[in-house]
């Protein structure tokens, strides 16, 4: 199962979050909120941080460059 290969609008870090912190993260939940919060750049840096602890919590989804 590869996360590499993103589906539709979601950029992998999103596929991957959407995944990953789905039961508890409202903005993942919410999907009409979470679309419009993911099209602006404050949003992408919100991604980008938690991409950074997901490869440091998550070993067990290496994503090729380890």
């Amino acid at each position: 199962m590869s996360y590499q290969k993103s589906q539709g609008g979601l950029s992998e870090t999103q596929h991957f979050f959407l995944h990953l912190m789905d039961p508890k993260h409202p903005r993942v939940r919410n999907a009409s909120s979470f679309s419009k919060a993911s099209s602006n750049g404050q949003d992408q840096a919100f991604f980008s941080k938690l991409a950074s602890k997901a490869k440091m919590l998550s070993p067990s989804h290496p994503k090729g460059n380890s």
